[in-house]
């Protein structure tokens, strides 16, 4: 024989062999599965063909309980809660500046010039009013003491010499 015949040949055989192989995957995929259902426990079950399998645990046989589908594989432990703490607050810093003190000579009253950075403003505050979040509650000659509640500061006022 030729090389052409063989090779025609092994090629009519090859799919001669992959269409019996399609027939009969399609001829057992149209098979009815009446035979099959669904596994109850403590029943008898037949398989046809073959005896009938008791699955009773007093017969020997494999007793199937729901709770085996049910068991955790694996354990998540409890992480416990933190209990909410209130952070601390600090109180926060006291930015103003004492820049003069002068007496005012519309009310009487002593009176503190100071420069507040946060909000960028120069102001004239008097014994009483706020400032930066802070109660002023003294001025003397040459210090302002400023409250916040139970906590006071008391700013100096600075003085440079001047040299000639």
């Amino acid at each position: 024989m030729s090389r052409f015949a063989n090779h025609l040949l092994l090629h009519i055989a090859i799919r001669t062999g992959a269409f019996i192989l399609l027939l009969f995957a399609a001829l057992w995929y149209q098979t009815p599965a009446d035979h099959v259902s669904d596994f109850d426990t403590g029943k008898t079950h037949s398989v046809p063909g073959e005896q009938s399998v008791n699955t009773t645990p007093e017969s020997g046989g494999v007793m199937v309980s729901e709770s085996m589908f049910q068991l955790e594989l694996w354990h998540t432990p409890v992480v416990a809660q933190a209990e909410k703490v209130e952070p601390i607050v600090k109180p926060t810093p006291l930015k103003v500046q004492l820049i003069a003190i002068i007496s005012d000579a519309i009310s009487g009253r002593d009176a503190a010039v100071m420069y507040d950075p946060d909000r960028d403003e120069i102001r004239s505050v008097y014994v009483g009013s706020q400032i930066g979040g802070h109660d002023v509650s003294e001025i003397t000659q040459d210090a302002v003491e400023l409250a916040n509640g139970a906590r006071s500061q008391r700013i100096k006022l600075e003085t440079v010499e001047f040299k000639r």
